[in-house]
């Protein structure tokens, strides 16, 4: 009788091996953003009010302009402030998605700006000799919403210039720290 009963469970056993096997869903790459100081509501904010005109004035910004792009197919509202002194544009975004989707494990790098983790893209991403210098850093400030802080270009460098590259990115950091401040008040 044992070893009838221990024979079907071989044969079931066997049998469950065999058709279609059951594939898992994907599964997403764990959040890599430390905790969040807390969260900033994105509603009705005035993005070109993330500056003052303090700040501003440190940046020599001269020109502002509102922008509302699309990025995954939705509206992404944003503020640019340029430079003509040191040809340095800045700017502001807010996407509809968390940051962890611009998040790629093993090439992004996590940047922590007071508190609130920001992806930085490798550097070769939209950096190449003869174009500008160029940084993006998207702050996760929310569950379902992104601040996106660029900055791009500089007196006489070279996207190409690993050195150009983080120098913008330097300033990418200063200016994110800036945007948080201004939002959280």
């Amino acid at each position: 009788m044992l070893v009838r009963v221990l024979g079907a469970v071989v044969v079931v056993l066997a049998l469950g091996g065999c058709g279609s096997a059951v594939t898992p869903p994907p599964v997403a790459p764990p959040n890599p953003f430390p905790a969040r100081p807390m969260s900033i509501d994105l509603s009705g904010v005035d993005l070109c009010a993330t500056l003052t005109d303090e700040q501003k004035r440190v940046r020599a910004i001269d020109d502002e302009f509102e922008n509302t792009a699309e990025v995954a197919g939705k509206p992404s509202p944003g503020c640019l402030w340029g430079s003509s002194r040191t040809q340095i544009g800045y700017t502001v975004q807010i996407i509809e998605a968390p940051a962890t989707v611009a998040w790629t494990p093993g090439e992004s790098r996590l940047v922590v700006i007071d508190g609130y983790g920001a992806v930085r893209a490798p550097d070769d991403v939209d950096n190449s000799p003869g174009r500008d210098p160029f940084c993006q850093l998207p702050l996760d400030v929310s569950d379902n919403q992104t601040v996106r802080v660029q900055v791009t270009g500089s007196p006489d460098a070279d996207g190409g210039d690993p050195a150009a590259v983080e120098a913008a990115c330097d300033r990418a950091v200063g200016f994110a720290r800036d945007v948080l401040g201004n939002l959280r008040r």
